[in-house]
Order: C-alpha cells, then sequence, then structure tokens
C-alpha cells in the first residue's frame, strides 16, 4: 500500500480538500512484507514494560536500531492479544509521513495487513508518527483566555478588598 508519497497527498487533495476540513486524516495499511511483527508473550503487558522488552527484544534479535526504524506496539486494551510489537523501517514510512504532514494532512489509524491476525498498534505508538503541533484550535485558546481572565478578575478583586480594608482604616 506505501507508494509514492507523492501519490498518496495528490489523490487526498483531488479528493478530500474538496471538503472544508479542518484538518483531514487518513488511515495508513501497511503490507505484511513491509513489516516485521514480534510476540513477546502471550499474555498481556503493561505498556512499560512491553516497552522496555520489546526495545531489548529488537537489539537482540533483529537486524534494526532504533534509530532506523518505528516501533509499534500492540493495543492492551483488546481482550485476549498478545502482547507484541510491530517494527517498520523508517526509509518505508518516512517519505508518506513527510509528504502528509507537508500538506496538513493527519495520520489517524495505522493497519498492518497480514494473513490470519492482522496487528493492531495502541494509540501512543501512532502519536509517535505525528511532529508536534504548535497550532492550537479554537477551543484551547478559549479555555486559556477564559483561565487568564478569571486569574486577572480574582487579582482584582483580592486587590479592591484590600485596597477598600486599608482606606476604612485611615
Amino acid at each position: 500500500m506505501l507508494a509514492n508519497g507523492a501519490e498518496v497527498v495528490s489523490y487526498l487533495r483531488q479528493n478530500y480538500f474538496r471538503i472544508r476540513i479542518a484538518r483531514p486524516g487518513v488511515a495508513l495499511a501497511i503490507d505484511d512484507d513491509r513489516y516485521l511483527r514480534r510476540q513477546l508473550s502471550p499474555l498481556r503487558l503493561p505498556r512499560s514494560k512491553l516497552a522496555a522488552m520489546a526495545r531489548l527484544d529488537m537489539q537482540a534479535s533483529t537486524p534494526f536500531s532504533s534509530q532506523d526504524a518505528y516501533m509499534f506496539y500492540s493495543d492492551s486494551g483488546q481482550t485476549g492479544t498478545a502482547s507484541g510489537y510491530a517494527v517498520v523501517k523508517k526509509t518505508i514510512l518516512q517519505p508518506v509521513l513527510d509528504e502528509l504532514s507537508g500538506s496538513g494532512i493527519a495520520v489517524r489509524a495505522l493497519k498492518f495487513l497480514g494473513g490470519e491476525s492482522a496487528f493492531q498498534p495502541d494509540k501512543q505508538s501512532i502519536q509517535q508518527l505525528q511532529p508536534v503541533s504548535r497550532i492550537r484550535s479554537f477551543g484551547g485558546r478559549l479555555r486559556t483566555a477564559t483561565v487568564g481572565v478569571f486569574v486577572l478578575g480574582l487579582a482584582a478583586t483580592i486587590t479592591h478588598a484590600h485596597w477598600r480594608y486599608y482606606e476604612a482604616g485611615q
């Protein structure tokens, strides 16, 4: 599925930008020959333990280093899933991500295609693909302005009460 990043973006521009969307999102599907899947435990592990075990397993058992590949951990919220991870080389995924982020398109979901059992990564693993955005939504700016006005009003009220108390004492 991961073809040329420019082809993906041109297709999205033709089809998705006709509708006014604040920040459109896509779901990427990665074919089974583009990633390496490793199972660590038949039990569900907490994410911190899974990440530590995966880093150790990746160094010991795979030809990849952590700088050359993205690691996606299994979703621990699914019932009956084993703990594992998938590795995708940055040379495969990075050109597509660069084209998408350059066009303002977010990666909302990631699917690993495979035979009988498809791999579903957790949300934190998907969020590592997105650069931290400095653009804040209108709701976020409104919340910040509301808190600022509240703090200023509280300070003005306390100052006014203290001043009235001081004047009354004179």
